[in-house]
């Protein structure tokens, strides 16, 4: 490997530990500015991710992805509840399911938030093509696997 294509690649490892790191931080500055814990924050992330997903967590699963007790859980969820940010819906087919539903009030503020972001990202993508955005995406979600590999083989 050449020494120009090893700075490239530490390039890339160093552009992506950059991008994960602000986005903690952006993460960590909407959990502030909403008074939220940083767990209810990453809760409130899976929900919302699950319900555009079209697969609504439960809290047991719920409870799983953040890595406590389903009393933590259930704890998180009636805080955000309380908040306005999710919400509670009975499965129609099993009355016993509860599925949790990111709420509209979680969106309007998240839309505040984070919209300058959104349309910055637009400009950002809008003059790449369809196939460098494929590429970029592909990378993306290798990077992602990877990551969560090695968390997971770091036991977290």
């Amino acid at each position: 490997m050449t020494t120009d294509r090893q700075q490239l690649r530490a390039d890339v490892v160093d552009a992506v530990r950059a991008i994960a790191l602000e986005s903690d931080r952006l993460g960590q500055a909407f959990a502030v500015s909403h008074d939220l814990h940083p767990t209810d924050w990453t809760a409130l992330v899976h929900v919302m991710q699950a319900d555009r997903d079209g697969h609504p967590l439960t809290p047991g699963a719920l409870a799983g992805l953040l890595g406590v007790s389903s009393g933590s859980a259930t704890a998180v969820v009636d805080r955000l509840e309380a908040r306005g940010h999710l919400a509670r819906e009975r499965d129609t087919g099993d009355r016993r399911r509860v599925h949790l539903r990111y709420a509209e009030t979680a969106r309007a503020l998240a839309g505040d938030f984070f919209g300058p972001l959104g349309r910055q990202s637009a400009q950002i993508m809008d003059p790449m093509g369809d196939d460098d955005l494929a590429m970029v995406l592909r990378f993306l979600d290798a990077m992602t696997r990877a990551m969560a590999d090695a968390r997971q083989s770091a036991g977290a």
